[in-house]
């Protein structure tokens, strides 16, 4: 199976690419977007606070953006913050 993570709202943490090789160990191709552009924030309001900056359609564009590189066979999995 292939499957393409979107991050939570901190961002891609490394908590979020430990997620990504879990699910790889068990055989799956993963790929991890980075909506963010690199930036990873140590709180939820931080996150929020750079998704108000930006604009939540930013934030929207950037992940359709990415989910066009791939096939539609493709298995899409949202991390919310736990």
């Amino acid at each position: 199976m292939e499957v393409l993570l979107f991050h939570h709202v901190m961002g891609r943490t490394t908590g979020m690419d430990s997620f990504a090789d879990q699910i790889r160990k068990v055989g799956h191709t993963v790929h991890v977007a980075d909506l963010f552009e690199g930036r990873v924030f140590a709180t939820i309001e931080e996150g929020m606070e750079y998704v108000g900056e930006i604009g939540l359609e930013q934030i929207l564009e950037r992940g359709g953006r990415v989910a066009l590189e791939f096939p539609r066979e493709i298995v899409y999995h949202y991390n919310a913050v736990r």
